[in-house]
């Protein structure tokens, strides 16, 4: 799938019907998990061009970012609490386990790359959490039980 059939998730665009793309009195700048973040191909990139049009610096976190505004991967993955459980990832089950999950019962886990990009959202629906993920490593949150970091084999 292209980033042109996706949203492109930004901040606070034009929401009317017509389109509206003044960047004066709408904010385009892509979200955390926006699907545009790190998705550009540096080697477009002029080189007499090393600024946004935010005068920001073109390319942050290694790979510029589609559309006119890069931006700061940095505050990607929320603050979350002191841990309320152990949890873990097994690997053979692909699944996150979460001993006494009934504390936590339908609260959402989030899950990014390590981009910073969100690319899972999943409600707790008991003690074990089946991901359906491609290889690579993850940092899973919850505000409850804090961050997990996984790899997918």
């Amino acid at each position: 799938m292209s980033i042109i059939e996706l949203d492109p998730l930004f901040n606070a665009p034009y929401a009317g019907t017509s389109t509206n793309f003044d960047a004066t009195a709408y904010d385009y700048h892509p979200v955390p998990s926006s699907p545009a973040v790190n998705a550009g191909n540096n080697d477009l990139v002029p080189e007499d061009s090393p600024f946004d049009l935010a005068s920001d610096p073109r390319i942050q976190g290694g790979t510029v970012d589609l559309g006119c505004y890069e931006s700061d991967i940095s505050t990607a993955l929320p603050v979350t609490s002191r841990p309320l459980a152990t949890w873990s990832y097994d690997p053979g089950s692909r699944m996150i386990r979460i001993p006494g999950s009934a504390a936590v019962l339908g609260a959402m886990i989030v899950l990014h790359d390590t981009r910073g990009r969100e690319v899972l959202r999943t409600r707790i629906i008991g003690d074990t959490q089946p991901l359906v993920l491609p290889t690579g490593v993850y940092i899973a949150t919850n505000q409850q039980l804090g961050r997990l970091k996984l790899v997918v084999p």
